[in-house]
């Protein structure tokens, strides 16, 4: 009863079941006018129930045919191509033919990735496809499902095979690591990274040593010096440890998609991307992301976990449906950032009237931090007016393209009249303007 079942619900009838059987059918409507074929029609009809039955039992004379295993990254780049590998094994003495067919997380919106093979007696075959993920958060991929046929070719058989798995997808750790590659390299001018010279020191006292000769004059410590003997000097290092913050507005404005991805994704890679750099330069770190409320506080550190740390809380980050409440933001800095600190707010006001409502905001913050806020140029928008109209409809749509980015412009002016420094730059190259506004402000010992 359970091996009947089991034919019933993985057992199909193939093309060629029908083509064959139609055959038959074709064959005794024909004898039927031509009486002396009629004769043979048995034998064929016997041969062809042979066939079916002998078909039938050696797809499902094994319980388990075949197995199949998937390898992939445990974890997926978000933006970034990722390969999948789907290895099957033939676990019986016949040559099959199998169909693959990978159920991949319904994210990827594909309905047709499936993959044809032919399986050696006792072999294996391999495929190898790609998928690249455009939203952050958990995928859960299921099972493999292979659709078998023997050399007879009548019946196939269904064999769901591995295992569901589920792989999380983070902000695109391989961006964070080319970028760190072409930094450490001399070539890093020929992708757009400034170098730039500090002009100024920021030091901080370390400790009271002996005066050597060569030592600056105007470093000598006089008090402890008519304590002793000899002369002494005061000894300072760099200051490194500046911390750093990463601001992420997640209105529904950050939703607008941009190349596959949305704005608040553009952020979070760059972000990472930046992160990653400062640690590097021993700067310290930190996160903070906001809409009707603080849903995420980092504090800004220098240790080695704060790059994972940044990671897991970015990777599940969503854009919200409302509005961000700007005053509590303000109301959370003041009271969780006691040290003047250099603060990249990810922000894309929709219009001219929410921008002034939150201006007298950010002069605040402004007055305790540095503030940089990052706009986004709406490429496609720059395109569509460049492009020449044709009827009435399409000028009205350029004359709206056109105060949409005037009124861009005009953000940029106003907040740079109250002191405030912003970035302006396309979503594709935020990460490079990103990385060079940083650079700038370290030469220039903000604090």
């Amino acid at each position: 009863m359970k091996g009947l079942k089991n034919i019933l619900s993985n057992g199909f009838l193939t093309p060629r079941f029908f083509v064959v059987w139609s055959g038959m059918v074709i064959y005794f409507i024909t004898s039927y006018f031509i009486a002396p074929i009629f004769a043979l029609g048995p034998y064929l009809l016997g041969f062809v129930c042979i066939i079916t039955c002998l078909d039938l039992y050696l797809l499902f004379r094994v319980i388990n045919p075949v197995s199949s295993s998937r390898s992939m990254s445990e974890r997926l780049s978000l933006g970034y191509p990722e390969p999948v590998t789907i290895t099957v094994q033939n676990l019986t003495g016949l040559s099959l033919r199998a169909q693959i067919l990978d159920e991949i997380p319904f994210e990827f919106q594909i309905r047709d990735l499936t993959y044809e093979t032919t399986l050696p007696p006792n072999g294996s075959a391999v495929w190898n496809y790609q998928v690249t993920p455009k939203d952050r958060g958990n995928y859960d991929f299921g099972k493999t499902i292979l659709l078998i046929r023997t050399p007879l070719g009548m019946i196939a058989r269904r064999v769901p095979t591995g295992s569901a798995q589920r792989v999380p997808v983070y902000p695109s750790v391989k961006l964070v690591k080319e970028m760190q590659t072409i930094l450490a390299t001399p070539l890093a001018a020929h992708y757009g990274i400034k170098q730039i010279r500090r002009l100024g020191q920021s030091q901080e006292f370390d400790h009271i040593r002996h005066y050597v000769t060569g030592d600056d004059y105007q470093r000598i410590n006089w008090k402890a010096s008519s304590r002793g003997q000899s002369l002494h000097v005061n000894h300072y290092e760099d200051e490194r440890a500046q911390p750093i913050y990463l601001l992420f507005d997640r209105n529904r404005s950050m939703q607008l998609p941009f190349d596959g991805l949305t704005l608040l994704d553009h952020s979070i890679n760059a972000g990472l991307v930046l992160a990653n750099t400062a640690l590097g330069k021993y700067d310290q770190v930190g996160l903070l992301s906001f809409a009707e409320r603080t849903d995420v506080f980092l504090q800004a550190s220098a240790s080695s976990q704060q790059k994972h740390l940044l990671l897991e809380q970015l990777y599940n980050l969503q854009a919200s449906t409302g509005e961000s409440d700007y005053e509590m933001l303000y109301a959370t800095i003041r009271k969780s950032l006691k040290v003047r600190s250099l603060l990249f707010l990810f922000v894309n006001f929709e219009s001219m009237p929410a921008f002034e409502r939150v201006l007298p905001i950010l002069r605040l913050i402004n007055k305790r931090h540095l503030l940089v806020p990052v706009f986004f140029e709406n490429t496609e928008l720059a395109n569509y007016v460049h492009q020449t109209p044709g009827d009435l409809r399409t000028i009205y749509h350029h004359t709206l393209a056109e105060k949409i980015l005037a009124e861009k412009k005009q953000m940029i002016y106003r907040i740079g009249l109250h002191g405030i420094q912003s970035l302006h730059t396309k979503p594709q190259e935020l990460t490079i303007n990103l990385i060079n506004r940083y650079l700038e402000m370290k030469a220039r010992t903000w604090r």
